[in-house]
């Protein structure tokens, strides 16, 4: 990760501004790409609320904490007297996401030393800030670990050396396969793959519908795969936020 300061701009500077939202400390201005005075206040705010030095730089350790509210997701080692109902209260999530994250716990005998996934109470994937290779490595972490029946893997890479990432998911005969972002100015096909595979894999954990049918059976019959990125070294486009927005609300 870049390290980002006063006077930064681009795609991860939307990156930075998403997480510190997400994390309770949105910049004034909003995610626009811009690190002005409303992202550097809320930086030193998150950085101040976690111990780090509030120096108003994202560098490495400040990028490390912030990962979570990226990721959608955190780590926890069980302690003695932990339970789901009490994890999700303290983390404000759910025991159904808990559960589907962690498919092998026992709810009513959770081991102290085990590791649990604890998604976090938003949607991993957003729609209102520029995809690039970079944002997809942290959505494919992210969506693997609230959803383990999710498949990744990569197909090859490209010639700057970044993974081309594939997804799977499903379990029947028939095979579907959708691809997105050939070009740079085609990244927004990586956000519809991704926020409706985000939406498949929710309906299938919560045993709901997408668009009318039933998760599980599209699952049992179907293997889904998606290539959201063909060309990572090519996506990053910096769109101003007034325009993305139009184009990503005619595509969900």
């Amino acid at each position: 990760m870049k390290t980002l300061r006063l006077g930064s701009e681009g795609p991860q500077v939307e990156m930075l501004q998403l997480a510190l939202t997400r994390a309770g400390f949105p910049p004034a201005g909003g995610i626009d790409g811009d690190f002005g005075s409303g992202t550097y206040n809320a930086l030193r705010s998150f950085q101040t609320r976690n111990s780090l030095a509030s120096d108003g730089i994202a560098g490495q350790r400040t990028w490390s904490r912030l990962t979570p509210w990226l990721t959608g997701y955190i780590t926890r080692t069980v302690v003695p007297g932990d339970t789901f109902y009490g994890l999700a209260a303290r983390y404000n999530t759910t025991i159904r996401a808990i559960a589907a994250a962690n498919p092998s716990a026992d709810p009513g005998n959770l081991r102290p030393g085990t590791r649990l996934i604890i998604p976090l109470a938003f949607p991993v994937v957003p729609t209102n800030i520029s995809y690039t290779s970079t944002l997809m490595d942290f959505l494919i972490r992210g969506l693997r670990a609230r959803y383990p029946f999710i498949k990744t893997g990569s197909i090859g890479n490209s010639v700057l050396g970044k993974p081309i990432y594939n997804i799977d998911i499903g379990t029947g005969e028939n095979q579907v396969f959708y691809n997105g972002a050939h070009h740079s100015d085609e990244w927004i096909t990586s956000v519809l793959l991704m926020k409706f595979l985000e939406n498949y894999a929710l309906a299938l954990s919560l045993g709901g519908t997408i668009f009318e049918y039933e998760a599980s059976r599209l699952y049992n019959g179907t293997v889904l795969s998606i290539v959201p990125m063909v060309n990572p070294d090519g996506s990053g486009f910096h769109l101003h936020k007034k325009l993305r927005s139009r184009y990503v609300m005619r595509l969900l």
